[in-house]
């Protein structure tokens, strides 16, 4: 005896009006034949025709893995782009950071020398207004 299924459910069930209806209309069932899927008005597949249908349904299976391998792969690229980018700025920062403590360093060292010069400029003053017949 051939299964029939109820459409909108989708459940199966054993007479087409047994179904459970749950408020939802109730479509014609079709019924299908245990040793295969023969629909009236529709050719059935050869056997070679049924192959040429699985090579190029493999065929389409290929190119739709490949097409995810190729995105993992894609997507992978862009978080290691991702991470240089990072890390290149992070550098960068560095890089930055440093070269203003040498600015400060140099600029307060330029500051002491031009205090020890003023402090030498200074001694050499006092030294000159001393009289001669004192030194």
């Amino acid at each position: 005896m051939p299964a029939t299924f109820g459409l909108i459910t989708g459940q199966r069930c054993r007479p087409a009006n047994e179904c459970p209806s749950n408020g939802t209309q109730q479509l014609p069932t079709v019924e299908v034949p245990a040793e295969g899927l023969d629909l009236p008005g529709v050719p059935a597949l050869t056997t070679e025709k049924r192959e040429e249908f699985l090579k190029a349904l493999r065929k389409s299976l290929d190119v739709f893995v490949n097409r995810m391998r190729i995105n993992i792969f894609l997507e992978q690229l862009q978080d290691q782009t991702m991470q240089l980018r990072e890390a290149r700025e992070a550098l960068d920062a560095l890089r930055n950071e440093h070269a203003e403590q040498r600015r400060r360093e140099e600029e307060e060292a330029q500051r002491l020398r031009q205090f020890q010069m003023m402090q030498k400029v200074e001694a050499l003053r006092q030294q000159k207004q001393v009289p001669p017949f004192l030194s």
